[in-house]
């Protein structure tokens, strides 16, 4: 513990006294010490020393040192709170604290105690509250209640005072309510540009958005990979489980009534029903199941947009489904195009293999298969067909009993999509490896293919090495600079 920590903290607890100098030189001045007795936080004795009443003095000490000690204010503020567990303002600087450091499990104790304490409608607790929720992160008592805060929750009162600057403030708030993080990301950056809205409020909002935004990238690009590896249920599961603790973005909704009815389809084998043909709209034609007038609104509206169409998820599944429909009109769909069990993991060893339903005819694996599998996977990778492509990578990796591996081909496979090296060279080489139960991990590879991408601004490269460094511990391998790595690729990301 810090001297000047542990004389304040000692002071209290044992009931001792601190003398002017000692409070000077913690850097507490004339002025701000008569304040202290004021506000009963001090009091002074006969002799010219001073009692401390209050384990505030610690909190006051930990943010005057923090510009410049930030480790002693962090320990100037823990022993506040374990003077006085209700101190709300020790438990904010800690919960901003650890945001501040991503380490938002650690963050969540203290912002109950901040939230706990703080009136019944504040407006900026409310706001951190539902950006929490947004990330994910809040205990389950509090998740209901957040999942329904709007902008009239937080919208922070205006007065004749400081009109104008509030405006500013409550755009971020507003472009929040609408889900709109990105912009809001932008527009927390544009205040803080001022010296004088380098605040601790408005660097915690700028902190919680910037994980919210990589939280967002990854679940958009893990849906990605589901839909295209024809994983609907998986998928489905994904976004019913977010509506638990969220409201979802209307693309998101446009998400489940699609896969729900490309599953009813697979598990059927039959065409939901268009009930109406007129639609004005890309949710009217959606909810109607005309999927081709919604594939035509949605492609007209990525023209507009010039963004690419095997980014937009809508795009993916509308034309997923046409493509079965098609199949089905031209009575190309048999009964083995029906799952007839939708939820069997395909994860299955020999044993479980020889046991499956007498229905569904299924033989163990053997080498024959194996080899067919790998052959397909290669043949469709050089053909391009990337859905197939990850069905019978999943099928062969299984088959060799090597699943555990799959992250690691299929980044791979997308980092040379992104970079339009369609030889794969990388991911061949692995898979060969793997074959040949030779297989070895280069860390050291990946680390500076991550730096390397990182280095060049080709940020969504850079994250899929991370992405495979992050996998890499379910092989037992801990990358122990990932944190640290992970804030560099943020940081990039924010500028």
């Amino acid at each position: 513990m810090n001297d000047g920590v542990r004389a304040l903290y000692n002071a209290y607890k044992d009931n001792g006294k601190l003398s002017f100098k000692q409070l000077t030189d913690l850097g507490f001045t004339y002025e701000e010490i008569n304040d202290l007795v004021s506000s009963n936080i001090l009091k002074k004795n006969k002799n010219a020393s001073f009692k401390v009443l209050s384990p505030h003095l610690l909190y006051l000490y930990g943010s005057k040192i923090y510009s410049k000690f930030q480790e002693l204010a962090i320990q100037s503020f823990l022993k506040c709170l374990e003077l006085d567990k209700t101190n709300k303002e020790a438990a904010f600087r800690l919960f901003a604290y650890y945001i501040e450091k991503f380490d938002i499990k650690k963050s969540i104790p203290y912002f109950e105690i901040y939230y706990t304490g703080t009136s019944e409608n504040d407006y900026n607790s409310e706001f951190y509250l539902y950006l929490l929720n947004i990330i994910g992160c809040l205990p389950d008592k509090y998740v209901e209640y957040a999942k329904y805060l709007k902008y009239p929750n937080f919208k922070i009162p205006f007065d004749d005072t400081n009109k104008e600057e509030l405006y500013i403030h409550n755009k971020v708030r507003m472009s929040c309510s609408n889900q709109k993080f990105t912009l809001a990301y932008s527009q927390i950056k544009e205040i803080l540009n001022a010296p004088n809205n380098q605040t601790i409020e408005n660097i915690l909002i700028r902190n919680l958005l910037g994980i919210i935004i990589f939280q967002k990238s990854d679940l958009n690009n893990n849906l990605r990979v589901l839909i295209k590896s024809k994983k609907y249920k998986e998928a489905l599961s994904t976004l019913e489980e977010l509506s638990k603790k969220q409201n979802l973005k209307t693309y998101q909704e446009y998400l489940i009534l699609l896969l729900n009815d490309i599953i009813y389809i697979l598990t059927t084998g039959k065409i939901p029903t268009m009930t109406r043909e007129i639609a004005n709209t890309l949710e009217d034609a959606i909810k109607y199941k005309n999927y081709n007038l919604a594939l035509k609104y949605v492609t007209d509206n990525l023209e507009n947009l010039d963004f690419g169409k095997d980014r937009n998820l809508v795009y993916l599944l509308l034309t997923d489904i046409i493509d079965l429909i098609q199949k089905i009109e031209a009575n190309l769909f048999t009964n083995e195009d029906i799952i007839e069990d939708f939820e069997e993991d395909l994860d299955f060893s020999y044993e479980e293999a020889e046991s499956l339903d007498n229905k569904k005819k299924s033989k163990p694996l053997n080498k024959k298969d194996e080899n067919n599998y790998l052959r397909e996977v290669i043949y469709n990778l050089l053909t391009n067909n990337f859905p197939q492509v990850f069905e019978y990578l999943h099928l062969y990796l299984t088959s060799i009993n090597y699943l555990e591996y799959e992250f690691l081909i299929v980044d791979l496979i997308k980092i040379d999509i992104l970079e339009e090296k369609l030889t794969f060279k990388e991911a061949l080489l692995a898979l060969t490896s793997l074959t040949r139960e030779d297989f070895k991990i280069d860390i050291a590879f990946y680390i500076i293919k991550y730096y390397e991408y990182l280095g060049h601004d080709k940020l969504e490269i850079a994250s899929l090495y991370l992405d495979i460094l992050k996998n890499f511990k379910k092989l037992g391998i801990e990358f122990s600079l990932l944190k640290e790595a992970s804030k560099v690729l943020i940081k990039k990301e924010e500028k």
